[in-house]
C-alpha cells in the first residue's frame, strides 16, 4: 500500500515536472461579448490580417510571418479562415491580430492596440520565447493573450507550434467565460 503510494507521488512529481517546459499562455483581457463575431465580421470576404513585430527565430522575416499565419489559420476550429500579412488581400484591415515576439513583460495589449509597442530579437536555442497577441479593431482591443514557453530548442520544436495554436485559439472565444 505504501508502495503504491510512493510510486503514485513519483508519476505525479515527474509528469509536474515535465509539464513546466510546455507552453504556457494567459488570457488577459476579453471582450465582455467574446471575440468570435469580430473573427467572423473580420474574415467574411476574406483573410484575417495578422501584423507581427520582432522575432522568435533568425530566419528571413517574411517567411517566419507566413509561418506563423499559417499556424493560426490551422489552429481556429470553429470557422475556417485564412490569414494574411499583406493589408491589401484583407477586406477588413482595421481588423486585425497583432503578435508582439519577444517584447519585454511590460507589454501590454492597450498600448498594441494603440501601436505603441514593438518587438525583440531572437534569443537563440534553449531560450524562452515570449509573446503577446491582441486582437484590435482600429484603436480597440478585443482580446489579449500571452504566451511563453521556456526553453526553446528551434523552430522545428514542437512547443514552438503549441504556443502559436493555442494564443490564436485563447484570442477567439464565444462569450467571456468565468476565471
Amino acid at each position: 500500500m505504501i508502495k503504491t503510494c510512493l510510486r503514485g507521488t513519483a508519476l505525479s512529481l515527474i509528469f509536474l515536472l515535465s509539464a513546466c517546459d510546455e507552453p504556457a499562455t494567459n488570457r488577459s483581457y476579453l471582450h465582455p461579448a467574446g471575440t468570435l463575431d469580430f473573427l467572423i465580421e473580420a474574415t467574411k470576404e476574406g483573410p484575417l490580417l495578422l501584423k507581427i513585430q520582432g522575432a522568435a527565430f533568425d530566419m528571413d522575416q517574411a517567411a517566419f510571418e507566413d509561418e506563423v499565419a499559417g499556424l493560426i489559420a490551422g489552429a481556429i476550429q470553429r470557422r475556417r479562415i485564412t490569414v494574411t500579412t499583406d493589408p491589401a488581400q484583407a477586406p477588413q484591415p482595421s481588423l486585425y491580430v497583432l503578435m508582439t515576439f519577444n517584447g519585454g513583460k511590460s507589454l501590454s495589449g492597450q498600448a498594441q492596440c494603440g501601436g505603441k509597442t514593438q518587438g525583440g530579437s531572437p534569443r537563440g536555442d534553449d531560450a524562452r520565447l515570449d509573446v503577446t497577441a491582441s486582437f484590435c479593431g482600429n484603436d480597440a482591443r478585443y482580446a489579449t493573450v500571452s504566451g511563453w514557453v521556456e526553453k526553446l530548442k528551434n523552430r522545428d520544436d514542437e512547443k514552438y507550434s503549441k504556443l502559436i495554436e493555442q494564443i490564436a485559439r485563447d484570442l477567439f472565444v464565444e462569450q467571456k467565460q468565468d476565471k
